[in-house]
């Protein structure tokens, strides 16, 4: 129980689906664990001759045919996909559910997390596009290749309309989903929760892993000789249901995720801390929030990825965290290889099989032991014991790491502390980068004035394009946000929101030093995320022999955040998400999570977007811009599908427990009262335009918020400007009433372009920055008098946020103006 006397509801593990190089269930990998089994082997899916080793672990024997209907055959042609399914599906099963559209589970959600998501589709689109493959690239492709397909897939497959998340920390990010998983349960968004992650082997990763020189020439030896990596490849899910309702069902519990843990290294984009600093707040944090200290594990999955700096680095955090307490440690990755973002999940579930069979796992191929390696790694064979619990932990490209507490389910146990209801999340700040200027103020000054940023695309269109115009940012230096702020080193993207940051710091009067970081975290969303055009043509081009080594490491989704928590020195709760359209205030309300289960004290969340030449020209050349006068005039055409005009940037805003903003001076704008989050499961590769999914998130804003329809006095949202919002105005109307004809409509976009996850949280920051300054709000540009002539409010009121889209991503954030 915490202080308050609130006890977490517990996630019980009661079904596993695993697809890895050993093994097609939880059985198998049971089977490889006792017998050491590699699944490590000379790479077959493409040709390794460019790459410095043929090995890698692939999973063999899968036929997706025996997991997936004709129909989602078809639909699903990313083998990223149709692993995700495969292997959640087989954890449904293994729990004895059934989850289908025909019959959706009730309070269910989805968090998957992936590092590459539909990298393999990508490589058909740059080999399209390069004259290597026939084809063409089309809208079907257009949506293969985005993070957020992963969970759309999902949901639409398995009839899901609860909250569904794609954690996108690289090698972090299953890990990262149980993470999540585990305060979607506390807070009661669901009863059940399926997460995991998944990743496909791929030319793309091989080639710039092995350009890094990281690949070993060998199967993997962590730890030990010879020194280096293999890449692999897998998926694997977890049902997580709260522990009373699983017992009532009768279910089987393997175990139960008992805390987690998210910190960031702030210290170089794939390069660890030297001093192991990030790998040990994260364990100690992980095992602090399970209420238990380092000498009651039993045992820890080490990331032990066999590169000669991770290993020896992680070696020194652990030591430094178990002290003399003999507890061993060992590296799934030398029987699977790297798995990337599914390699958390997968080396969490071998961790739990081998658990509850007792056996500790080996570390496998371990040879001579590498200088500043010298702990117990389980060498050679799997060890009999009996044991309770284990950490398992990942540590990925920019400074994201992960901790997971797992051990066996005792119901006598006092839970651990949960969300305290006394808590309170509130927002301090915002700042804005966006083709209006630096800072809300510049923003909101513009919209006050009704300039628009929209200018002609000659810096990204490299030929002739039909849409002439797209709100670029205009060149700045990193000096005109903080003369300390050198982004010189960073892309675009990372510049857009390390800068948004610091000025979103700035307007929260935050200061923060090397200690201070410590407390402050970064939850960051994505929708596109880095450019990754040189990587993709220099591999495609040269059938893999080349590689944009500079490029590989920053076109990560979270490498912007990295580079967010390097440039402020901000080392607490870090997280990426890619949740698509309006994905920044996702990140808000994953930071409020954190914030009310004192996970942080506080976060900067937001989103940041670039537009570069390829994806500019994906959106010209599929239909999906604005061309002549519509583009010109920005604003709502509701008789047009689909277009919008286009635009970049980033925004953040502060958001930080009550308590700590007051005991500081800092100045409350507004404080998250309520949230609904709901997934629509229509169509795959049709607009979800129906309204109710959306309808739904507000009512339960609403409710939590107390509030009754008619007290909204505001509503911010980002349309695209397209026949795709009349889902939002329809779902207004059906949760608010009659109400929803009155209450006024506010949004940056037809002045900046539709800066896809960013535009919701830059508005957000504008609307702050008014409610501040007294000064009101601006006048609106959607070409509907019904709609821009309604009465603004003179001063801060009740707000909804919203954030929908033809994915079917729902959400609805309630904001109490001040305390």
């Amino acid at each position: 129980m915490d202080s308050h006397g609130h006890g977490m509801r517990r996630a019980a593990v009661t079904g596993i689906g695993v697809l890895c190089p050993v093994g097609l269930d939880r059985h198998q990998v049971l089977d490889a664990v006792r017998t050491g089994r590699s699944g490590i082997a000379a790479i077959e899916q493409f040709d390794p001759s460019p790459f410095r080793t043929r090995y890698g672990g692939e999973v063999r024997g899968f036929d997706p045919r025996e997991h997936l209907s004709p129909d989602e055959l078809e639909r699903f042609p990313d083998p990223s996909l149709r692993l995700a399914l495969a292997a959640a599906r087989q954890a449904l099963h293994d729990a004895g559910l059934s989850w289908t559209r025909q019959a959706p589970p009730a309070r269910a959600a989805i968090v998957v997390g992936t590092c590459n998501g539909g990298l393999k589709s990508a490589e058909e689109q740059y080999a399209i596009l390069n004259g290597l493959a026939p084809g063409r690239f089309d809208r079907r492709m257009n949506l293969l290749i985005r993070y957020h397909a992963l969970g759309k897939a999902l949901s639409h497959s398995l009839g899901v309309t609860g909250p569904t998340w794609v954690v996108t920390t690289a090698c972090a990010s299953s890990t990262g989903a149980l993470g999540v998983a585990q305060e979607l349960l506390s807070h009661g968004l669901a009863d059940t929760v399926l997460a995991g992650g998944v990743d496909a082997l791929c030319l793309a990763a091989m080639a710039g892993f092995d350009a890094l020189k990281a690949t070993s020439t060998e199967r993997t030896a962590p730890f030990s000789l010879p020194v280096g990596l293999n890449l692999g490849e897998g998926a694997a899910f977890w049902v997580l249901e709260e522990l009373d309702a699983a017992r009532a069902r009768g279910a089987r519990i393997d175990g139960e995720v008992l805390g987690y843990a998210f910190t960031a290294d702030a210290h170089h984009p794939t390069a660890p801390d030297p001093r192991g600093d990030g790998a040990y707040r994260t364990m100690t944090q992980a095992i602090a929030r399970a209420g238990l200290s380092a000498a009651e594990l039993g045992c820890i999955n080490a990331h032990g990825t066999g590169t000669e700096v991770n290993d020896r680095i992680e070696s020194k955090a652990i030591a430094r965290l178990v002290g003399d307490s003999p507890v061993p440690v060992h590296s799934f990755k030398s029987a699977v290889g790297h798995c990337l973002g599914a390699a958390g999940i997968i080396e969490a579930t071998a961790g739990l099989v081998a658990m509850n069979d007792g056996l500790v796992p080996a570390t496998i191929n371990f040879g001579e032991p590498r200088p500043g390696c010298t702990l117990d790694y389980v060498p050679g064979a799997p060890r009999p014991a009996a044991y309770d619990r284990f950490l398992s932990c990942n540590y990925a490209f920019g400074g994201n790491n992960a901790g997971v507490v797992v051990g066996r389910c005792d119901p006598s146990r006092p839970p651990a502390a949960g969300p305290d209801p006394t808590a309170r999340t509130v927002l301090t700040g915002g700042g804005a980068v966006t083709s209006l200027g630096l800072g809300s103020a510049a923003l909101l000054e513009a919209l006050r004035e009704g300039r628009r940023g929209l200018v002609p695309v000659g810096r990204i269109a490299t030929r002739p394009t039909r849409s002439k115009l797209a709100g670029l940012v205009p060149e700045f230096d990193g000096r005109d946000v903080d003369r300390r702020l050198d982004l010189k080193s960073m892309n675009p993207i990372s510049r857009y929101a390390a800068a948004a940051a610091r000025l979103a710091m700035a307007d929260a009067d935050l200061r923060v030093g090397p200690k201070d970081g410590l407390d402050v975290g970064v939850v960051t969303g994505v929708y596109v995320g880095p450019c990754e055009e040189g990587h993709m043509h220099a591999i495609t081009r040269s059938r893999g022999a080349q590689a944009d080594i500079s490029g590989f490491s920053v076109i990560v989704a979270n490498a912007t955040s990295g580079w967010v928590s390097n440039a402020l020195l901000l080392k607490g709760y870090a997280c990426t998400v890619s949740q698509g359209a309006d994905a920044g205030l996702f990140a808000l309300l994953l930071a409020h999570l954190a914030v009310t289960s004192r996970e942080a004290p506080c976060v900067l969340a937001g989103a940041s977007d670039e537009l570069y030449s390829r994806y500019f020209r994906n959106c010209d050349e599929l239909d999906l811009l604005h061309t002549g006068d519509d583009e010109v005039a920005y604003g709502l055409r509701l008789d047009i599908p689909d277009r919008r005009v286009v635009g970049e940037g980033a925004a953040y805003v502060v958001a930080e427990d009550a308590a700590r903003a007051k005991s500081r001076g800092a100045r409350i704008l507004a404080t998250i009262a309520g949230y609904g989050m709901t997934t629509d499961t229509d169509a795959f590769y049709e607009p979800c335009a129906r309204p109710e999914g959306l309808a739904r998130a507000i009512r339960d804003a609403l409710a939590m918020a107390g509030w009754s329809p008619g007290d909204v006095g505001l509503v911010l949202w980002s349309p695209e400007g397209n026949s795709g919002d009349r889902k939002t105005l329809a779902a207004l109307e059906i949760a608010l009433g009659a109400s929803a004809s009155r209450v006024p409509l506010v949004t940056s976009v037809f002045h900046t372009g539709l800066a896809e996850a960013a535009s919701g949280t830059a508005t957000l920051a504008a609307v702050l920055r008014a409610w501040s300054d007294g000064g009101g709000l601006w006048p609106q540009l959607t070409g509907v008098s019904g709609i821009d002539g309604r009465e603004l409010p003179a001063g801060p009121v009740p707000t909804l946020a919203i954030a929908t889209s033809e994915l079917g991503f729902n959400l609805a954030l309630a904001l109490a103006p001040g305390e």
